[in-house]
């Protein structure tokens, strides 16, 4: 069958494994983004950095509305705010699959300079 195996009422696509509302779906969802803000850690990534990218794709996964991150001074954060409009200019579905901004790399080796 073309429905998905978790909560059987919609197509199984690419982006509805990543957007399946149900429980069970929503629990992994968000355990495998936490994931990634614990990891950040054993790789030395910004917490600025995966936090801002973490929002984003969460509020894609949930379908939310994206909030806007406040400005800050610091070069690395600016770096981070330009990347995060660029990656909704790219889309939140191509994050997901590891396509991302040029920019999240350009703000973690300034992060790794500083």
């Amino acid at each position: 069958s073309p429905l998905c195996n978790i909560c059987k009422k919609h197509t199984e696509t690419q982006d509805h494994i990543y957007l399946c509302a149900n429980h069970a779906s929503r629990s992994h969802q968000i355990a495998a983004l936490r994931k990634m803000e614990q990891d950040r850690k054993k790789y030395g990534i910004s917490t600025f950095l995966i936090r801002t990218l973490t929002k984003g794709m969460h509020a894609w996964v949930q379908n939310k509305t994206m909030l806007a991150i406040l400005p800050k001074t610091h070069p690395v954060h600016k770096l981070v705010h330009e990347a995060f409009d660029e990656q909704y200019l790219i889309g939140w579905r191509h994050a997901i699959r590891g396509r991302i901004s040029t920019k999240w790399s350009a703000a973690q080796k300034l992060h790794n300079q500083s």
